[in-house]
């Protein structure tokens, strides 16, 4: 492993074992600094996985130690693996302005879809990213006051009719697509799990969660939000709120662990209110119990269904 510059992180506040974790991430991600498009997705994979590990604050501390990136430039390595995760960019010609353009959350899902399919055959630099941004919304817009509308801003006829013909025209070869999860959603994470996208008290949420529930576990955000009823069927509960910006989520997974294995057996259900790690999924399906989740953030949704494909190579859908 190559050796790390001298920097001003201070890598003596974390435990031995993070701190050698976050060293391996650290040269990691400094290698493919250096690469080419095509790793971008895997810097902002690298950089969600170590916002997850750092209590608050410590992420950009660390960020500017090592990288001497910008707080933007960090976000937009992790909005592209986010919204595109499967992307092949070996057989794509797209610029990176383009996909930082493309990644932004007021974005169509159909311009990102059209940008992929068009950079299969022709470059798509930010001028072209951003007329097909303004396609969509402008079409998007009129959909809403007219039932069958033209298009607001004609553009280049190739770029008109690949908009027109969108639904009708069948490309070759599709481009796999990250897609973030939004609010209200509820998605499945491999064959058992279970995350919503929004708050506990919510009747869809309700209907989702199982007869019986081994174990609640809750994050409130504040000491505040305790939670005002337990579902009756619940067997053991565990609440944890901090206000330590030093706390490391490596202790909350090995105390959540240990509870898990005190209290639930395999196959038994885990219901989790509050996601402040998100590779809570991963363990417990390593401890091979059932995990229904409940996260109003759809930013910690998104960071969890990527954790879950990209270390288990599994499934995750829209339900």
């Amino acid at each position: 492993m190559p050796n790390l510059r001298a920097s001003s992180f201070d890598y003596s506040q974390l435990d031995a074992e993070l701190s050698e974790r976050l060293k391996q991430e650290t040269n990691k991600i400094k290698d493919l600094l250096s690469a080419t498009i095509d790793n971008i997705v895997k810097i902002g994979i690298s950089l969600i996985e170590v916002k997850g590990q750092l209590a608050h604050g410590y992420f950009m501390d660390w960020i500017d130690a090592e990288f001497e990136m910008s707080a933007r430039t960090a976000d937009n390595f992790m909005r592209v693996a986010r919204c595109f995760h499967d992307a092949n960019f070996s057989e794509l010609e797209i610029a990176k302005s383009a996909l930082y353009l493309l990644s932004a959350p007021s974005v169509p899902e159909e311009a990102r879809q059209e940008a992929l399919e068009m950079a299969q055959s022709e470059y798509v630099g930010k001028r072209i990213a951003r007329e097909l941004i303004e396609i969509h919304k402008d079409a998007a817009e009129e959909v809403v006051s007219v039932p069958t509308p033209p298009l607001a801003k004609p553009k280049t006829g190739k770029r008109q009719r690949k908009v027109e013909t969108k639904k009708k025209t069948k490309t070759t070869q599709k481009v796999s697509r990250f897609k973030q999860v939004r609010k209200g959603e509820i998605w499945s994470i491999g064959r058992y799990h279970r995350l919503f996208c929004g708050d506990s008290s919510a009747l869809k949420f309700r209907k989702i969660l199982p007869d019986e529930i081994a174990l609640l576990i809750n994050f409130p955000n504040n000491a505040k939000e305790w939670p005002k009823s337990i579902p009756g069927n619940t067997k053991s509960t565990l609440a944890f709120h901090t206000t330590l910006e030093d706390f490391h989520f490596e202790t909350l997974r090995q105390t959540i662990e240990s509870c898990v294995i005190g209290t639930a057996d395999a196959s038994e259900s885990v219901v989790i209110i509050g996601l402040p790690d998100p590779s809570l999924f991963i363990l417990l399906d390593r401890l091979e119990c059932q995990c229904i989740c409940c996260e109003p953030n759809p930013e910690r949704c998104t960071d969890a269904v990527l954790a879950w494909t990209t270390a288990t190579k599994r499934q995750a859908k829209r339900i």
